[in-house]
């Protein structure tokens, strides 16, 4: 069984490899998935999540209102991470990571909940 913090990191992961996402996008998708899941996901956690993603060199932050886009220097100040303010995308790093098998993960190949997963408990 996975840790909380993990599922939401990857829960976060999911939803920033096919584009460019700001907070809001990104929220939306992970309460979507999470609700799917029986959880409820706060902001501090999806925010804790992009640090987390971000430091470990899975995902990259950038500044969209400029051409062409400027790429964050690590996580960008909390300023800046409201909607319309600073976007994050998956790494190359990052998407290997998303593709590999993860025994946590809580859907199947068709994007139902699999029947043998229960949420974490921490």
């Amino acid at each position: 069984m996975a840790a909380r913090a993990e599922l939401v990191q990857r829960l976060v992961l999911n939803w920033i490899c096919d584009d460019y996402e700001d907070i809001e996008q990104i929220q939306k998708g992970v309460d979507r998935d999470a609700g799917e899941c029986g959880m409820v996901v706060g902001l501090d956690e999806i925010v804790q999540a992009l640090q987390e993603l971000v430091s470990s060199g899975w995902a990259k932050a950038y500044w969209l209102h400029s051409n062409p886009p400027d790429e964050f220097e690590g996580m960008p100040p909390a300023e800046k991470i409201v909607p319309f303010g600073a976007y994050f995308w998956v790494t190359p790093e990052g998407m290997k990571v998303q593709l590999s098998d993860w025994e946590g993960w809580p859907f199947d190949e068709e994007g139902d909940l699999r029947k043998d997963w229960s949420a974490p408990v921490s």
